[in-house]
Parts: C-alpha cells; structure tokens; sequence
C-alpha cells in the first residue's frame, strides 16, 4: 500500500523533469526490482553486492561518500533495514543524499524468520520508525503500515508457552517519509569500529 502511495507521488512530482530516484539494496535477488516499475524516475541501484544491474557497489551506513548532497528526489528500500546495523545512522546518510521535500519509502520486516546470517540485526513494528524518522534526523513520517500477518507456533512445547498459540506478527513494515530539512544530529561511528564481519555473499 505505502509503495502505491510513492508510486503516486513520483508520478504527479516534478513536472518538466525527470526525479531521481536511489534504489537503496536494490540488486535483482528474486530475479526482478521494484524500482523496474518505476521508468518515469532517473533510477540508481545502490548495494553492498556487486551484481548485474547494480550501479554503484558501497555500504549504506556511507552513502554520503557515494552521492552528492541533496541528490535524491526518492529512495526506495526493500527488505534492506533488517541488515543495517547502525539504522539510525542509515537515516542520517539518506537525509544528506536526498533533496528537501523528498520522499523515502522503507519497507522490512516485523515477523520473519533470519536470514543472510550474520547480518540480520532487526524487526520493525509499525510505531519504531519515529526512532530514525524524526524531527532530529530531519524527516516527517507520512505514513506507516504492516502487512500480511503471520500466526506464531513454536516448534518445541513448553508450558510458558501455554495461550501462545494466538499470537503473531507481521511479515512486513513500511514507512513513507519526506524530508524535511537538514538533520540536526550525527552519529560518527564507523561499521568496522562495532563488528569485524561482513555482509554475506555466497
């Protein structure tokens, strides 16, 4: 729904030229992109794998050292944010790259089982994103949502698990957000000064 609602506003935006747009993760790892539906926008694809369609090859956490201030109209990202280690640093890196009145839309996950280990580090439910999108971080939060809901079984019983069986989640949570100034906080702390892997690749 969020991703519709982006599709919208890149359409009606900009008249007499053409946005751009950052396809933040964007490499083609079930075999498509979802920004390949997105031709009206000057695309770059952007991901820590060098892959066939990928146009520049960095970390996130560093995106201001790839792209100039201010360069970026729209950023979308899926399935990324679970992998980021310093989220919040993520946020402040798009605030530099994107112009003022851009919108970013982040889509992840709130209930899904791990994944490219080691690097799968978060969950999002619907309420966090004020934590990275905020008046500090310089963005205001248009929409949120989650979607396609999933019962919870565990796999081995126990009786603290008892009245468990109704629980769930959330397969995926999403966030519209439009920049709206320069933010006002910074977080100089470097990926290799926290964790010593690397993101996999095989």
């Amino acid at each position: 729904m969020l991703l519709r609602v982006m599709r919208r506003a890149i359409i009606v935006a900009h008249p007499g030229r053409r946005p751009r747009l950052l396809d933040l993760g964007g490499r083609r790892r079930s075999g498509g992109s979802y920004s390949d539906d997105l031709a009206q926008c000057d695309v770059v694809v952007f991901d820590i794998v060098p892959d066939e369609g990928v146009d520049v090859v960095g970390d996130a956490h560093e995106l201001s050292r790839h792209f100039p201030p201010e360069h970026f109209d729209f950023v979308l990202s899926v399935s990324v944010f679970e992998h980021l280690l310093m989220p919040w640093k993520v946020a402040l890196e798009l605030n530099r790259v994107m112009r003022t009145g851009g919108h970013c839309y982040v889509h992840t996950h709130q209930t899904l089982g791990m994944h490219e280990l080691p690097w799968d580090f978060w969950r999002y439910s619907n309420t966090v994103w004020a934590a990275l999108f905020n008046v500090r971080t310089g963005f205001a939060i248009e929409q949120t949502g989650l979607g396609h809901f999933m019962q919870l079984v565990t796999v081995g019983w126990n009786p603290r698990y008892r009245g468990a069986e109704g629980g769930g989640g959330f397969e995926s949570s999403g966030v519209l957000a439009r920049k709206t100034g320069p933010a006002d906080v910074t977080w100089d702390v470097s990926l290799g000064e926290l964790i010593g892997t690397t993101y996999p690749t095989a």
